[in-house]
């Protein structure tokens, strides 16, 4: 009998397709309550990343798979003006620095602390949403709480918590 072969994905592509589903969560498609499964694939990902380029490139990729997916309602603005188009790129190119910092930070405390990958992620990502709050350049809409809006089992105890520990209970879940 022919024995079934595992496929298995590499460190990239399971960034993209976490990235890919990321995004499709937070667009309104009903996909909200899946949130915690797009975590999933670039979380293992992660704990195959054996140096801190390799780290850096994986939060690259996830941080543009996501935002290109979730962004793309900005190409709407095409139908005024060319220029949407270097906006949508711009948005992505914004999360590129939280993206890398989640994915790099995560890898450099667990190498330096023994802080499991998992747990220094969804800090550093909970961390990134505070900071897409502040100054000009805020982002206050990104908070994956926002997506989970249509979702009030994830949501119902923010009042008391914060949005932000909503994002963290997300991704350690």
């Amino acid at each position: 009998g022919g024995a079934m072969k595992r496929i298995r994905l590499a460190p990239l592509q399971l960034a993209a397709i976490s990235g890919i589903l990321g995004g499709l969560c937070w667009l309104p498609t009903g996909l909200a309550p899946l949130f915690p499964l797009s975590f999933i694939p670039v979380l293992l990902a992660l704990r195959q990343v054996t140096t801190p380029k390799k780290a850096i490139l994986l939060g690259l990729v996830y941080g543009a798979t996501r935002y290109a997916v979730s962004s793309h309602f900005l190409l709407a603005l095409l139908e005024y003006s060319p220029l949407a188009i270097t906006f949508y790129l711009l948005a992505i190119c914004y999360i590129l620095p939280f993206a890398v910092l989640e994915s790099w930070g995560a890898f450099t405390l667990h190498r330096r602390f023994g802080l499991p990958r998992s747990i220094g992620f969804a800090a550093l990502f909970m961390l990134g949403e505070k900071l897409r709050t502040f100054g000009d350049l805020s982002f206050p809409a990104d908070l994956l709480s926002n997506g989970l809006g249509a979702t009030p089992l994830w949501t119902g105890w923010t009042a008391f918590a914060g949005p932000f520990a909503a994002t963290f209970w997300v991704i350690v879940v």
